[in-house]
Protein backbone atom coordinates (compact mmCIF):
# COMPACT_ATOMS: atom_id res chain seq x y z
CA UNK A 1 0.00 0.00 0.00
CA UNK A 2 1.43 3.36 -0.99
CA UNK A 3 0.70 6.55 0.87
CA UNK A 4 0.70 9.64 -1.27
CA UNK A 5 1.83 12.99 0.06
CA UNK A 6 -1.05 15.42 0.23
CA UNK A 7 -3.69 12.75 0.84
CA UNK A 8 -5.56 12.81 4.13
CA UNK A 9 -5.07 10.24 6.83
CA UNK A 10 -6.29 8.27 8.67
CA UNK A 11 -7.49 5.98 5.95
CA UNK A 12 -9.27 2.67 6.12
CA UNK A 13 -8.30 -0.36 4.05
CA UNK A 14 -9.93 -3.75 3.87
CA UNK A 15 -7.83 -6.94 3.80
CA UNK A 16 -8.95 -10.57 3.86
CA UNK A 17 -8.31 -12.52 7.08
CA UNK A 18 -4.83 -14.10 7.21
CA UNK A 19 -3.24 -11.63 4.75
CA UNK A 20 0.14 -10.21 5.74
CA UNK A 21 0.31 -6.44 5.37
CA UNK A 22 3.68 -4.72 5.12
CA UNK A 23 3.96 -1.12 6.29
CA UNK A 24 6.78 1.33 5.49
CA UNK A 25 7.00 4.69 7.25
CA UNK A 26 8.69 7.30 5.01
CA UNK A 27 9.22 10.72 6.60
CA UNK A 28 8.73 13.94 4.66
CA UNK A 29 11.79 16.21 4.32
CA UNK A 30 12.65 17.80 7.66
CA UNK A 31 11.04 14.99 9.66
CA UNK A 32 12.11 11.64 11.08
CA UNK A 33 10.20 8.48 11.86
CA UNK A 34 9.57 8.38 15.64
CA UNK A 35 7.95 4.93 15.94
CA UNK A 36 4.69 3.01 15.58
CA UNK A 37 1.73 3.02 17.92
CA UNK A 38 -1.45 1.00 18.05
CA UNK A 39 -1.37 -2.62 16.84
CA UNK A 40 2.28 -2.29 15.73
CA UNK A 41 5.06 -1.22 18.11
CA UNK A 42 8.70 -0.39 17.68
CA UNK A 43 10.91 2.10 15.90
CA UNK A 44 11.81 0.16 12.75
CA UNK A 45 10.23 2.02 9.81
CA UNK A 46 9.32 -1.33 8.18
CA UNK A 47 6.69 -3.45 9.89
CA UNK A 48 4.42 -6.36 9.03
CA UNK A 49 1.22 -7.63 10.59
CA UNK A 50 -1.19 -10.46 9.86
CA UNK A 51 -4.82 -9.43 9.54
CA UNK A 52 -7.03 -11.44 11.89
CA UNK A 53 -9.42 -8.66 12.92
CA UNK A 54 -9.76 -4.88 12.62
CA UNK A 55 -6.41 -3.22 13.40
CA UNK A 56 -5.33 0.35 13.97
CA UNK A 57 -1.76 1.49 13.29
CA UNK A 58 -0.25 4.97 13.51
CA UNK A 59 3.13 5.99 12.10
CA UNK A 60 4.48 8.78 14.32
CA UNK A 61 6.83 11.46 12.97
CA UNK A 62 8.79 14.23 14.65
CA UNK A 63 10.85 17.12 13.33
CA UNK A 64 14.36 16.01 12.38
CA UNK A 65 17.06 17.27 14.73
CA UNK A 66 20.69 17.93 13.93
CA UNK A 67 23.75 18.24 16.15
CA UNK A 68 25.79 21.43 16.28
CA UNK A 69 29.39 20.95 17.44
CA UNK A 70 31.31 24.07 18.47
CA UNK A 71 35.06 24.45 19.02
CA UNK A 72 37.46 27.28 19.88
CA UNK A 73 41.00 27.07 18.43
CA UNK A 74 43.13 27.39 20.46
CA UNK A 75 40.90 26.40 23.37
CA UNK A 76 42.28 29.18 25.57
CA UNK A 77 41.62 31.75 22.80
CA UNK A 78 37.96 32.25 23.65
CA UNK A 79 34.51 30.70 23.74
CA UNK A 80 31.86 29.97 21.12
CA UNK A 81 28.17 30.24 21.99
CA UNK A 82 24.99 29.45 20.09
CA UNK A 83 21.67 31.30 20.31
CA UNK A 84 19.16 29.96 20.91
CA UNK A 85 20.92 27.65 23.33
CA UNK A 86 19.71 24.05 23.19
CA UNK A 87 20.46 21.06 25.38
CA UNK A 88 23.13 18.92 23.68
CA UNK A 89 23.19 21.49 20.83
CA UNK A 90 20.31 19.73 19.01
CA UNK A 91 18.38 21.88 16.52
CA UNK A 92 15.36 21.15 14.31
CA UNK A 93 15.56 21.12 10.54
CA UNK A 94 15.47 24.64 9.11
CA UNK A 95 16.15 26.34 12.44
CA UNK A 96 18.46 29.38 12.28
CA UNK A 97 21.20 29.52 14.91
CA UNK A 98 23.44 32.52 15.64
CA UNK A 99 27.04 31.67 16.54
CA UNK A 100 29.14 34.15 18.50
CA UNK A 101 32.91 33.91 19.05
CA UNK A 102 34.01 35.81 22.16
CA UNK A 103 37.80 36.17 22.51
CA UNK A 104 39.61 35.74 25.81
CA UNK A 105 41.86 38.58 27.06
CA UNK A 106 44.93 38.80 24.83
CA UNK A 107 43.18 37.21 21.83
CA UNK A 108 41.02 38.36 18.93
CA UNK A 109 38.59 36.44 16.71
CA UNK A 110 40.15 35.69 13.30
CA UNK A 111 37.85 33.41 11.25
CA UNK A 112 35.47 30.43 11.14
CA UNK A 113 36.24 26.96 9.75
CA UNK A 114 34.26 23.77 9.26
CA UNK A 115 30.58 24.06 8.41
CA UNK A 116 30.90 27.85 8.56
CA UNK A 117 33.51 30.03 6.88
CA UNK A 118 34.46 33.68 6.79
CA UNK A 119 35.16 36.40 9.32
CA UNK A 120 31.62 37.54 10.17
CA UNK A 121 30.99 37.50 13.92
CA UNK A 122 28.32 36.82 15.00
CA UNK A 123 27.33 34.54 12.11
CA UNK A 124 24.05 32.73 11.38
CA UNK A 125 23.65 29.14 10.16
CA UNK A 126 20.50 27.24 9.16
CA UNK A 127 20.43 23.64 10.32
CA UNK A 128 19.72 21.05 7.60
CA UNK A 129 22.35 18.53 8.66
CA UNK A 130 24.82 17.93 11.50
CA UNK A 131 27.26 20.83 11.57
CA UNK A 132 30.67 21.43 13.17
CA UNK A 133 32.06 24.99 13.37
CA UNK A 134 35.42 26.11 14.72
CA UNK A 135 36.19 29.69 15.75
CA UNK A 136 39.86 30.52 15.28
CA UNK A 137 41.47 33.07 17.58
CA UNK A 138 44.89 34.73 17.31
CA UNK A 139 47.00 36.29 20.04
CA UNK A 140 47.27 40.06 20.34
CA UNK A 141 50.79 41.40 20.92
CA UNK A 142 51.06 44.60 22.90
CA UNK A 143 53.90 47.11 22.68
CA UNK A 144 55.04 48.96 25.78
CA UNK A 145 57.23 52.08 25.77
CA UNK A 146 59.24 52.72 28.89
CA UNK A 147 61.52 55.69 29.60
CA UNK A 148 64.80 54.47 31.08
CA UNK A 149 66.81 57.51 32.18
CA UNK A 150 67.80 60.74 30.50
CA UNK A 151 68.25 60.38 26.77
CA UNK A 152 67.37 56.69 26.68
CA UNK A 153 64.22 54.78 25.90
CA UNK A 154 63.36 51.11 25.93
CA UNK A 155 60.85 49.27 23.77
CA UNK A 156 59.50 46.07 25.30
CA UNK A 157 57.80 43.40 23.24
CA UNK A 158 56.87 39.99 24.61
CA UNK A 159 60.10 38.24 25.66
CA UNK A 160 62.33 41.02 24.24
CA UNK A 161 63.63 44.33 25.59
CA UNK A 162 65.49 46.66 23.26
CA UNK A 163 67.24 49.79 24.54
CA UNK A 164 67.86 52.84 22.33
CA UNK A 165 70.17 55.66 23.44
CA UNK A 166 69.91 59.13 22.10
CA UNK A 167 73.24 60.23 20.70
CA UNK A 168 74.66 63.49 21.97
CA UNK A 169 75.61 66.32 19.64
CA UNK A 170 79.37 66.98 19.41
CA UNK A 171 80.52 69.37 22.06
CA UNK A 172 77.66 68.61 24.45
CA UNK A 173 78.29 66.94 27.74
CA UNK A 174 76.05 64.87 29.91
CA UNK A 175 75.44 66.33 33.30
Amino acid sequence: MDFVEGEHYPREYTFPPGQTVTLEAVPAPGYRFAGWSGDVAGDNPSASLVMSCAKSVTANFAPATFALTLEATPAEGGVVTAEPARQHHQYTSGETVTLRATPAPGYRFDHWEGGLSGEENPAAVTMYTDLAASAHFTGIFQWWWVAAGIGAAAVMVPAYVMVFRKSLSPGRRRT
